[in-house]
């Protein structure tokens, strides 16, 4: 039996041949007319496609566009070159086929199925004649080049690099190091896929434009000149194109975004937080009002990575066992079974994700120990050893949000409070979350303590002596100016630059699979019930309420009342839609993705 596409093919090779004879003559067939191949486009057209279309294929549902590809025996990269591939990027580009045949219309549409006469795009410096497109937005095809001189091939006589052709116009006669130039690729991604500066890049083809306004597809750039060195060598990972534009470079692990795809469904999905995904992504918006369909989004960083040769003076990965020090110990440890005894990256990344960590000790697949303090190591080789390695000795990607000390924003905020000595104050909707004195991990700094803090639910500010205290608060500043004994330093978590996990953001829109917001009454079910309630301090707003639930392992779900209740839930989702007085707001933890 035939299959429906072979079925097709065979009526449109009859037709071809029909129209061979006659190109304006209209085939009947079955319930409706075929479609035609016409020299003539009879539907709307992309005012891109190329002026060498000899035939145009009018649309009339019979085909997708991989069948229609497949049919008249192109190739998708010659089709959507010959119709103008939309550039993604820029939202009022021309509305035509992205290299995954995307935005095809099946029928209502001409589309070009055939070209003749189209000359191979050239660039020479001798007299031309050029037709240049007349829209300046989304421009994929280059400006067309009519010449019968010969091609240069070298970038300047005598330095002896051959220079593939065609190039873009302006490129740099210097140039060692090129890049062809695919659809929808971008100036900045381009730089930095090569490890160069975009100032450099520009420079380098000043026929681009300064914001990249006539980068052509099918041409060459430069990405390297003579005597120049990559400022960034590359991650050594293959990123596929086209990407979201600003993606950073670290990143490792991608997803292919389809049409009706929101960055709350995809952070979810992947497994990440709102906030990762935004940080890694920052083109597509806090809001998520700039994702683009048909290209390539970052869902995973580069771990952690020891670095080559270590630092001088420090240990890492030398056998040994801990020593006891009055200011250090063991934070926590994990064992088999635990995603962070996987590998020494994933152990280190959680050091550097704990607040105070600075070294530990691992054998992977088994055990991952954390520890602060100053080192506190003694070399050995005996049974029970282990390879110990301080924070120091990795590099981490710049965006991978590290929380173990937390920097000082400069320059400091300048409405709120950062360090000013005082003591605090009975208020209304604020207290007391938790306090640390001398030999807790969490004292060694204000930067540990501020780290303590912005991972601790609902802690908004501080009190802080280093090496003696660090005593967290919660609700609106709640501090008085007092130089008297007993004042210490008292810190707003906004003069810090770590990320938050006191409060989480709730994914927009909501992943339409989950409970998030709708009314009604916990139900009984089995292996699943009440975890803790509360009444005050995580009480304060959703987000708070929600870094709550994220916070304990055990937590799924929870009901929320602002200013009155915040009630944990383990286990499967036990909830029942009601409206009657007792009802409250009910919320899967899963909704929260910035705190997962």
């Amino acid at each position: 039996m035939l299959s429906s596409l072979t079925m097709k093919t065979i009526i449109v090779l009859t037709y071809v041949a029909t129209t061979t004879l006659a190109v304006s003559a209209s085939v009947i067939g079955g319930a409706g007319n075929l479609a035609r191949r016409d020299t003539t486009p009879a539907f709307e057209l992309d005012p891109l496609t190329t002026e060498y279309c000899s035939y145009y294929w009018d649309t009339a549902g019979e085909f997708t566009c991989d069948e229609l590809v497949e049919v008249w025996g192109l190739t998708i990269a010659d089709f959507t070159r010959w119709v103008g591939v939309s550039l993604s990027y820029f939202p009022f580009a021309n509305p035509s086929i992205t290299p995954k045949c995307g935005n095809f219309k099946a029928s209502g549409r001409s589309y070009c199925v055939a070209v003749e006469g189209e000359p191979q795009p050239t660039y020479s410096t001798t007299s031309t004649s050029t037709i240049t497109p007349t829209t300046t937005t989304a421009i994929t095809s280059p400006p067309i080049t009519k010449t019968t001189a010969t091609t240069t091939t070298t970038t300047t006589p005598g330095n002896g690099i051959q220079t593939p052709t065609p190039y873009q116009a302006g490129i740099s006669t210097s140039c060692n190091r090129f890049h062809f130039v695919e659809a929808n690729e971008q100036c900045g991604n381009i730089a930095a896929a090569a490890g160069i500066s975009l100032a450099d890049f520009y420079s380098w083809n000043s026929g681009v434009g300064s914001a990249c306004g006539s980068l052509w597809q099918g041409y060459y750039v430069c990405i390297g000149i003579i005597g120049s060195t990559p400022t960034n060598p590359g991650n050594g990972v293959t990123t596929p194109l086209p990407i979201q534009p600003g993606m950073t470079t670290s990143c490792n692990k991608f997803r292919f975004v389809k049409t009706g795809d929101q960055c709350g469904d995809i952070a979810a999905a992947a497994g990440i937080s709102l906030a990762d995904f935004y940080a890694w992504n920052p083109s597509v918006g806090t809001g998520c009002s700039s994702l683009f369909a048909e290209s390539y989004v970052c869902i995973g960083l580069l771990g952690c990575q020891v670095l080559s040769p270590p630092p001088s003076g420090q240990h890492c990965g030398r056998l040994g066992v801990p020593i006891t020090s009055s200011s250090s110990g063991k934070l926590v440890g994990y064992a088999a079974g635990s995603p962070y005894v996987a590998s020494v990256a994933a152990c280190a990344a959680k050091c550097l994700d704990t607040p105070a960590c600075e070294n530990f000790y691992i054998t992977p697949g088994s055990d991952c120990t954390l520890y602060y303090g100053p080192v506190s190591f003694s070399p050995n080789g005996n049974a029970g050893s282990r390879a110990y390695y301080q924070q120091s000795c990795f590099k981490c990607p710049p965006i991978d949000p590290v929380r173990n000390t937390c920097p000082y924003k400069s320059p400091a905020p300048s409405d709120v409070q950062c360090g000013r000595i005082g003591v605090p104050i009975a208020s209304s909707g604020t207290g007391l979350l938790s306090t640390f004195t001398a030999g807790s991990p969490y004292v060694t700094s204000n930067n540990v303590c501020a780290a303590k803090c912005l991972n601790t639910p609902a802690c908004t500010g501080f009190f802080v002596t280093a090496g003696s205290y660090c005593s967290l608060r919660y609700g609106p500043v709640s501090f008085s100016p007092n130089g008297n004994a007993g004042s210490h330093q008292y810190y707003q978590t906004s003069c810090f630059s770590c990320p938050s996990k006191a409060t989480c953001a709730m994914a927009s829109p909501p992943p339409s699979s989950l409970h998030c917001g709708r009314v009604g009454v916990p139900v009984l079910a089995l292996g699943s019930g009440l975890l803790q309630s509360f009444t005050d301090k995580y009480t304060s707003s959703l987000g708070v309420c929600a870094a709550r639930c994220a916070d304990d392992t055990l937590c799924s779900s929870f009901y929320f009342k602002q200013g009155a209740s915040c009630n944990l839930h383990f286990g499967a989702i036990s909830f029942s839609p009601n409206g009657n007085a007792g009802s409250s707001p009910f919320y899967d933890i899963g909704c929260f993705p910035s705190c997962k």
